[in-house]
């Protein structure tokens, strides 16, 4: 089971630079 914690890891960091994406353009 040591893919599960890595699929996490990248589902994180997708979701945050989502998420910084989206303040940034809304800061712009």
């Amino acid at each position: 089971m040591d893919y599960l914690p890595l699929f996490h890891k990248l589902q994180g960091g997708r979701a945050l630079v989502v998420g910084g994406g989206e303040i940034a353009l809304r800061k712009a």
